[in-house]
Parts: structure tokens; C-alpha cells; sequence
């Protein structure tokens, strides 16, 4: 007999069409094979990659533009996609919280 299980959402890396998409190895940590920790964490390579790319992009970018690294969660109209690095145009990202904090990089 197959039983479904309901899967935390930290096990969710993010959601398309609705429907979610596990990060690899979500069965081990259900299965207590795995620690969440171990599969939902970026890897050594992954984040020397991340770090380097940023530090390369803040180089190059204007100052009309703001990175944000992390796995950051981008809402679309029916997705919410994980970013590792993202993009964004200063001006777009008036009225929200964070503001605040873009802002204090001016002074």
C-alpha cells in the first residue's frame, strides 16, 4: 500500500504552474536518510561560484542596479521561483521594504 506524505515546505526549492518542485534528495530526508540541512544547503562549489559571480557583477554594474544572492524568492503571476543571484533595477524595487536598506548603500 502507497500512502502519500505531506512534504514540509522547506522541502520545496519552489513552486511552477502551482505545483511544487522538491530539492534533489527530499525522499532521503523524508525518509530520515538525510538531515533537511544536507539536501536543502548550497555546496562548497556552488557557493565559491556565487561568491565570485556577485563580486564580479558588482564590479561591472552600475549603481541603478541592485544583486541579491541567496536563493532569493522571485514571485511571479502563478510561480514563485528560488534565484541564486538576481538582478534588479533600483528604480523597480520602489515601495517595498527593502528599500530602506538600498538606500543606505548611497550614503
Amino acid at each position: 500500500m502507497i500512502t502519500k506524505r505531506k512534504v514540509p515546505k522547506n522541502l520545496v526549492y519552489e513552486i511552477a504552474e502551482g505545483k511544487p518542485i522538491f530539492y534533489k534528495g527530499y525522499k532521503e530526508a523524508l525518509q530520515n536518510k538525510k538531515s533537511i540541512e544536507n539536501v536543502v544547503g548550497s555546496s562548497a562549489l556552488q557557493s565559491f561560484i556565487i561568491g565570485k559571480l556577485s563580486g564580479f557583477l558588482w564590479q561591472k554594474l552600475s549603481k541603478d542596479y541592485q544583486i541579491f544572492t541567496n536563493e532569493v524568492g522571485i514571485q511571479l503571476e502563478k510561480s514563485t521561483r528560488t534565484c541564486n543571484i538576481a538582478i534588479f533595477e533600483k528604480i523597480q524595487l520602489q515601495g517595498y521594504v527593502l528599500q530602506e536598506l538600498i538606500d543606505l548603500q548611497k550614503n
